[in-house]
């Protein structure tokens, strides 16, 4: 089973991009991971202030992590489970 909808994160991967499920996952949590350890959307020094447009960041990776589990959910659920 292939996903047809995968990492289209506009840097790797410019158009959608077909992937086996396992390297879905890979890439889902390596994003979620980068976007998570970035300290410069994240700061980590004691009183060191959050970027400007910090929620509208936060906004983005929440809908971003959103859509991508629901993609595999939603295309492994029908397969596997139905």
């Amino acid at each position: 089973m292939v996903l047809n909808d995968s990492s289209k994160d506009g840097v790797q991967y410019k158009k959608p991009t077909k992937m086996s499920a396992p390297e879905y996952i890979d890439k889902l949590l390596t994003w979620a991971g980068e976007q998570i350890a970035d300290p410069a959307l994240f700061p980590v020094e004691p009183g060191a202030r959050f970027p400007h447009g910090f929620m509208k960041q936060v906004k983005v990776f929440i809908n971003e992590s959103y859509r991508r589990i629901n993609k595999y959910y939603s295309t492994y659920n029908v397969v596997y489970f139905r």
